[in-house]
């Protein structure tokens, strides 16, 4: 028996006992109670037959792979081992319990909103991945905003801030009261250099985003550029819906919704609880 296996087996307490276990060069040892080995001298002949299990092991060298493999009669323990094993060590992923792929690599992707932070932590002997998901975009207006201005005015909180390279898309809902029939119209101003291509959709009639006018549904694509008449008619209860998407450029700003009454007889209300919310694509 090589002198390796000879060293593994006192090691790990492997040694049956009484059973003798000669190396390459000739030298015996015993196996003790406590599974160990000791140099071990034959005994006279007539005391032989006192030893039991008296065995020397042979064709050592023959294929046997298999015992030291999972689950085999001499497995390998490699626990606390120094170094690399030479063969690259793989490990299965599962998705929901299901597997997908066994690999030596894995390779973390990021996708849509989300951002990966890896650290290599050499003190810790580890790698740290921190994953985080992207803020959803939200603003809220919290009072009511009457005014019969015929200028185009910020809606308070009706507003997203936006990073320079940055695209966003958002939706915007107004809830809008008028006190006469001329209507109302929006705008959405944006960053120097960005560009846009938002839809506005509104009441023209006591329906929901429809009505006779053609300016039920416009684009907007110019920053600051107002829409045609919608909310044409006196209720308290109409709504504005502005969706689209901003593209910027190396200005960071703001993107900001705008309103006016189209005649100074018409007080426009939006109204508290009116929202923009988005998120960056």
């Amino acid at each position: 028996m090589k002198q390796l296996d000879l060293d593994r087996i006192h090691s790990y307490k492997l040694a049956t006992p009484n059973k003798v276990y000669t190396n390459e060069r000739g030298e015996q040892y015993i196996g003790t109670s406590e599974g160990r080995l000791k140099r071990y001298t034959p005994t006279p002949q007539n005391e032989v037959s006192t030893i039991t299990n008296v065995t020397e092991i042979n064709n050592l060298d023959s294929p046997h792979a298999s015992t030291h493999e999972d689950g085999g009669t001499d497995e390998i323990d490699v626990t606390d081992l120094s170094g690399e094993l030479a063969d690259p060590q793989k490990v299965t992923i599962h998705k929901n319990g299901t597997s997908v792929g066994t690999r030596p690599n894995i390779n973390l992707i990021e996708g849509s909103g989300i951002t990966l932070t890896i650290l290599d932590d050499a003190p810790d002997d580890e790698v740290d991945v921190t994953i985080a998901s992207a803020t959803p975009l939200f603003s809220k207006s919290t009072v009511d905003q009457s005014s019969a201005s015929t200028s185009l005015f910020n809606i308070t909180n009706l507003a997203l801030s936006i990073a320079s390279s940055q695209t966003i898309y958002f939706k915007c809902l107004i809830h809008v009261g008028t006190s006469a029939n001329n209507g109302v119209r929006y705008a959405v101003t944006i960053p120097t250099g960005a560009t846009m291509k938002v839809m506005l959709t509104g009441q023209t009639t006591t329906a929901i985003a429809s009505g006779a006018s053609g300016n039920a549904t416009q684009w907007l694509t110019t920053s600051g550029t107002q829409s045609g008449t919608i909310n044409g008619i006196i209720q308290a209860n109409q709504n504005a819906v502005l969706e689209g998407w901003v593209v910027n450029s190396t200005t960071a700003g703001t993107i900001q919704i705008q309103g006016k009454s189209q005649d100074a007889a018409n007080t426009v209300t939006f109204y508290a609880g009116s929202f923009i919310t988005g998120h960056v694509i």
